[in-house]
């Protein structure tokens, strides 16, 4: 595959993800970053952002400028992050339920700190899917902690045709799970060259021109340099429960 990005452009910390901000706990399935007020008045309510399990965090944080955080801080809003760990082998039998459980753990740590009664949360992709599943739980108990829910890029009717489709053939999923049963992981790679072919003319074919034929260095650009460091996911969310085959998918849509 052509290469999309000159990441060498780029280093989070330095060019990507520098809103000030400390990690405030971790735990075997990520971190949550609270990220420093830049106002002299905050709001009162807390804001939790859930990214996708196979994103990166600095997606939302990318260059001064273009950063969702950046811009979340500087409305006055105090914002948290929950940044993913990247699974390997040893976590292969992670599944929906233990993501879920994380985002309900993000969500008690920001009230803590907070000491407040309620928070905002808000789901990017298959983020957006698990903190739904959260939230239908919270329900179920009677628990209104979540003030309110938004979301972006984010599928919940499943009942539609979606390009996803094209590539959830039965012979490609058992093929999928075959292999993932065997790595202990669904990789990055993997699953970004399948949306990859999704658009050929644009993310194939573009870059073979410009690359090999022209002999042009790949763009500097911040996006695409995220998009080429994606994580992998669990086996397990690539079993027979359709719960995580959904999510799976639809993680998949970040890049």
């Amino acid at each position: 595959m052509p290469s999309t990005v000159d990441r060498s452009a780029f280093e989070v910390g330095r060019d990507l993800a520098v809103t000030p901000g400390i990690v405030v706990d971790r735990d075997p399935w990520g971190e949550v970053i609270q990220y420093q007020p830049a106002t002299a008045n905050v709001r009162r309510r807390r804001v939790l952002i859930v990214p996708p399990p196979i994103g990166r965090f600095y997606f939302l944080d990318l260059r001064p400028g273009r950063s969702f955080v950046e811009y979340a801080v500087s409305r006055g809003l105090q914002t948290f992050m929950l940044s993913w760990r990247n699974p390997s082998r040893g976590q292969a039998d992670w599944d929906l339920d233990d993501y879920a459980r994380r985002v309900l753990s993000a969500i008690h740590k920001a009230q803590d700190i907070a000491g407040s009664r309620d928070i905002d949360v808000i789901g990017f992709c298959a983020g957006g899917i698990i903190t739904t599943t959260v939230l239908n739980h919270l329900a179920a108990i009677g628990d209104d902690r979540v003030a309110s829910a938004s979301y972006a890029v984010t599928l919940h009717d499943f009942g539609g045709p979606a390009p996803i489709s094209a590539f959830s053939s039965p012979r490609l999923l058992a093929l999928a799970r075959w292999n993932s049963r065997r790595t202990g992981v669904i990789s990055a790679q993997a699953m970004g060259a399948v949306f990859t072919w999704m658009r050929p003319n644009e993310l194939v074919w573009d870059y073979w021109v410009n690359n090999y034929l022209m002999g042009n260095p790949p763009p500097a650009f911040d996006i695409l340099a995220w998009n080429a460091d994606g994580t992998n996911l669990p086996a397990r969310c690539t079993g027979s429960s359709s719960s995580c085959s959904r999510t799976t998918c639809c993680a998949s849509l970040a890049p």
